[in-house]
């Protein structure tokens, strides 16, 4: 593809990110910004690179729902050992 000619990505889907149309203006790198929902509903703004290099797969809810169920199998694991340690 010739340098310089965007790529559509209209209704294409990135992880949880569906791209509905471009978005106006570019960043300050020169990536175009294409506006996407994300599956929770949010609309996001993406670098249209960000999306092909799979650094952006959500709004920001994929983050935060992996970190919360990491936390609850820290919690767990931690409780199960403070049980084992208990004389009994």
């Amino acid at each position: 593809m010739p340098k310089g000619i965007p790529i559509d990505h209209a209704g294409q889907r990135f992880g949880r990110l569906t791209v509905l149309g471009r978005a106006p203006g570019r960043y300050s790198t020169g990536a175009v910004c294409w506006l996407c929902r994300c599956d929770c509903g949010t609309e996001k703004v993406v670098a249209g690179q960000s999306l092909r290099a799979g650094l952006s797969r959500s709004c920001g809810c994929l983050r935060r729902e992996t970190t919360a169920a990491r936390n609850r199998a820290r919690a767990a694991a931690r409780h199960c050992q403070a049980c084992e340690t208990i004389p009994g």
